[in-house]
């Protein structure tokens, strides 16, 4: 969360997926969620799965908050929706406004995903699209920075769409999400997950390039929906720092000095580096230090974690490392807090 001339902006990201990654372990997208300092993330993920990785959040001392989504798939459109209470669609219907009817009845938030995919053709190149929003079906829409995927071309069109709308009064949310859906198998990984050394970008099959900026009074749902609905929110890309969205938004965060906070922000996070003597090894003893004092939080389960307060590259020693998985391999969360602050490293 980040204060700027008492207007408070959230950093997250409004379409991912971890169940198909790895339902038992949100080890990693929480080391990565953190890394990127997200305040929230919506995923697109059975309640199971959304609950198990609130609740490893919490028993390791993050403060992110994980809030339900679903990605409903059509052969016109890929649509994500916020809080579906209500099962998903069946089918493949072609009347684009009945099904969209349903699922705003039954949703916080209706976003169309993706447009250069999907809908391209259906619904952008048809003119389909701007009528939607102007119907009011859609509260926003989502699109990556350009050279993210294979349709850049298509991105450099939808944001002059965008543009275009904003230009004449029409309020049109722009979100960002990084679609992922599971880990590669990379090589020579360290033992510890994720630094500036090894960032997360490259780790999965989606790049990790963009975050959503929301200007909301709060990390609530309601908040969050409603600031969509305002259109108060913009898509950073995280390699170039470019920020995309409302143009008084935008030259707002501009010219009162976001970079330079995500800059300090990410020196913050840096300076807490986490240490271990190798790779884990399960049923094992394991010794840890860190470069900052704080609680130390040591993993007794992917959801249960033992609080210890450690000192300045002070050693920790773990006397057995659990094995909560009945795998060969598997990362585990090892967290730290102090003075409000929080990493959690896998």
């Amino acid at each position: 969360m980040i204060q700027i001339k008492n207007r408070t902006f959230l950093l997250g990201g409004f379409h991912d997926h971890w169940e198909r990654a790895d339902s038992e372990n949100p080890a990693l997208l929480l080391a990565a969620l953190n890394f990127y300092h997200y305040d929230f993330i919506v995923l697109m993920d059975s309640a199971p799965v959304v609950d198990l990785v609130q609740r490893t959040a919490v028993a390791f001392g993050n403060t992110l908050r994980v809030y339900p989504g679903r990605e409903e798939a059509t052969g016109w459109a890929h649509i994500v929706t916020i809080n579906p209470r209500a099962p998903a669609l069946e089918g493949d219907s072609v009347n684009f406004r009945e099904e969209l009817r349903k699922l705003r009845e039954t949703s916080d938030l209706v976003i169309l995903a993706h447009p250069n995919y999907i809908a391209w053709e259906p619904l952008v190149e048809t003119g389909e699209m701007d009528r939607l929003f102007d119907e009011g079906f859609f509260d926003g829409v989502q699109f990556g920075p350009p050279g993210s995927d294979h349709f850049t071309e298509r991105v450099h069109f939808l944001r002059k769409w965008y543009l275009d709308r904003r230009a004449s009064g029409k309020i049109t949310a722009l979100v960002g999400g990084w679609d992922l859906h599971n880990t590669l198998h990379l090589p020579e990984l360290p033992p510890v997950l994720y630094s500036s050394s090894r960032p997360p970008d490259g780790h999965f099959e989606a790049p990790t390039d963009n975050r959503t900026i929301v200007e909301a009074s709060e990390n609530s749902l309601s908040a969050i929906c409603a600031a969509v609905r305002m259109g108060r929110t913009a898509v950073e890309d995280m390699r170039t720092g470019e920020i995309f969205g409302p143009p008084d938004f935008v030259s707002f965060l501009e010219s009162n000095g976001y970079h330079e906070i995500i800059g300090e922000l990410n020196k913050k996070r840096d300076a807490v580096a986490l240490s271990v003597n190798g790779y884990l090894k399960g049923n094992r003893e394991a010794r840890f230090s860190l470069t900052k004092t704080g609680k130390l939080y040591l993993p007794e389960s992917l959801e249960k974690a033992k609080i210890v307060e450690v000192k300045k590259h002070e050693n920790i020693t773990l006397n057995t490392v659990p094995l909560p998985l009945a795998r060969n391999r598997f990362f585990l969360p090892v967290g730290w807090s102090s003075e409000g602050y929080s990493r959690i490293w896998a």
